[in-house]
């Protein structure tokens, strides 16, 4: 679910936050709305007042403000990223390495009152083009919209581009891999706009838009990884919808029991094998299961904004 702000930094800030100030706030002068000058040389002509006619097109929705993250792990660094993201407000995350393993959700380091999260495993090492073509399939999907304005974004490991001409630099490793990207690039009308290296000399993270034009400024943030954090300011905005949904949870008797019972299943292994797992390994045990049996026995429906939590929602068992 996109985060929509309005505003993007303090103009002023007392803090050891490492994220530079982005904001580019300048006090602005309409010259309309001066008026008129106390004493004038020469008459003042009478004009006819025009009716105010409001202009619908434009729009008061602000920018997206996204950001590009190569976290190298999110682990243990939960502090760090509720500080850019409390700094930026990122209506956008392409996230990257977040190491996070199955026994750990996403949920515990980005609120899911604020996100939407998708998931999707990175390539393996061994990957030799199978990953490039999966992203050719699914772009060729998406251009069969025609209104869809397409950002792709992310760490593609494929630093041996010169961007300023779409070339592949000679002398360097897998050309093959680095001329393919280019090449989808380029057959779906895709621009690559970030101009700054990200990790060293080279530029492995990068923004890729259908119309580059929508996008106001690219910069780089200090890194939460070996990366540098890509800052990116774009002229669109969602659609968002007109009801609002809330995901509601019965709380029945029988759904407690069934909880209560997989609790008591879980605890009664813990104490059984207490000696042979460590704290970390206990806990994640005892996590992973309850997540499940939450999952398992708690039947949950969305509800719209006009349902009142208190009426009675039918939720089968």
């Amino acid at each position: 679910m996109p985060n929509f702000s309005t505003t993007f930094f303090k103009t002023t800030i007392e803090t050891s936050n490492s994220f530079a100030d982005l904001s580019t706030d300048h006090n602005t002068c309409n010259l309309e709305h001066i008026g008129t000058p106390t004493h004038t040389s020469s008459p003042i002509l009478k004009q006819k007042s025009k009716p105010f006619k409001q202009n619908k097109k434009q729009s008061t929705v602000p920018p997206l403000q996204v950001l590009t993250i190569n976290f190298q792990s999110m682990k243990n660094k939960k502090p760090e990223i509720d500080e850019i993201i409390d700094s930026c407000k990122p209506d956008v995350i392409f996230g990257t390495e977040t190491l996070l393993s199955n026994d750990t959700l996403a949920y515990e380091y980005i609120s899911p009152s604020k996100y939407t999260i998708y998931t999707k495993n990175r390539r393996p090492p061994s990957d030799k083009g199978e990953s490039l073509e999966h992203l050719s399939t699914s772009l060729n999907r998406i251009c069969n919209i025609s209104s869809a304005n397409i950002m792709l974004s992310g760490d593609f490991n494929l630093g041996n581009i010169d961007w300023s001409n779409s070339s592949v630099i000679p002398s360097k490793p897998d050309p093959s891999l680095h001329q393919h990207l280019s090449d989808i690039l380029q057959d779906h009308n895709l621009t690559q706009v970030v101009d700054k290296p990200t990790r060293n000399d080279c530029t492995l993270d990068l923004l890729c838009m259908s119309n580059p034009s929508l996008v106001n400024r690219v910069e780089t943030l200090p890194p939460l990884g070996d990366h540098d954090i890509i800052f990116s300011e774009i002229n669109l905005s969602f659609r968002k919808p007109n009801n609002h949904h809330t995901k509601y949870s019965s709380t029945r008797q029988q759904t407690g029991n069934k909880l209560e019972k997989d609790l008591k299943e879980t605890y009664t292994h813990m104490e059984e094998h207490q000696l042979e797992l460590d704290i970390d390994n206990m806990w994640n045990y005892f996590k992973t299961k309850t997540t499940e049996s939450i999952q398992k026995h708690i039947p949950t429906k969305l509800i719209g904004k006009k349902t009142d939590v208190g009426d009675k929602v039918d939720i089968p068992n």
